[in-house]
């Protein structure tokens, strides 16, 4: 990847949806679903670039994509 191509946090345009980013996540936390706590719902991080500018993100999980993550977070945590 070229250094170039990176777009910085505070340079990013709400009109334009087609960037690269070099962020480093500093927290991590998952949303489980009501009732079920063994299943992930959305996962939030707080993520910072290399200017130190900070940024709140959240990903929601489809069914299928909810389903290999829990798979993945199953095989990390038996690691531990």
């Amino acid at each position: 990847m070229e250094l170039e191509n990176i777009t910085m946090l505070n340079n990013l345009n709400p009109l334009t949806n087609n960037y690269t980013l070099k962020l480093k996540i500093i927290c991590l936390w998952w949303k489980m679903m009501h009732g079920r706590p063994t299943e992930t719902f959305r996962l939030d991080m707080i993520c910072m670039d290399e200017e130190g500018q900070k940024i709140q993100t959240l990903f929601s999980f489809t069914v299928n994509c909810m389903l290999c993550y829990q798979e993945l977070r199953r095989e990390k945590v038996s690691k531990i």
